[in-house]
């Protein structure tokens, strides 16, 4: 809950919060390195970075996995937006 309260406090009128998009751990460790207050996974990139086509056809648990791997390797607030896994009951999430 804190990384949400702090992502929230980012989004200031007239001042764009200008997220970069990460695929893995290592990828999101050096974006969290440069300096922003955020990172971003892209679902395209994750997908294809575990073998999966944007479509849907990665499996949840496969996705949301790599999500929390990515989240595990920084200490900023880390946004996800899985492409087809907007169906997945709002308490999975909050349990990710």
């Amino acid at each position: 809950m804190r990384d949400a309260v702090r992502l929230r406090s980012l989004h200031v009128p007239g001042q764009p919060l200008l997220l970069a998009n990460v695929w893995d751990p290592p990828s999101a460790v050096v974006v969290a390195a440069s300096g922003p207050p955020v990172v971003a996974t892209t679902s395209a990139a994750v997908a294809a970075s575990l073998g999966h086509a944007d479509n849907g056809e990665m499996p949840p648990d496969v996705a949301f996995a790599a999500i929390a791997r990515i989240a595990a390797a920084v200490d900023v607030p880390v946004t996800a937006e899985p492409t087809n896994l907007r169906t997945v009951v709002v308490g999975r999430l909050v349990a990710l």
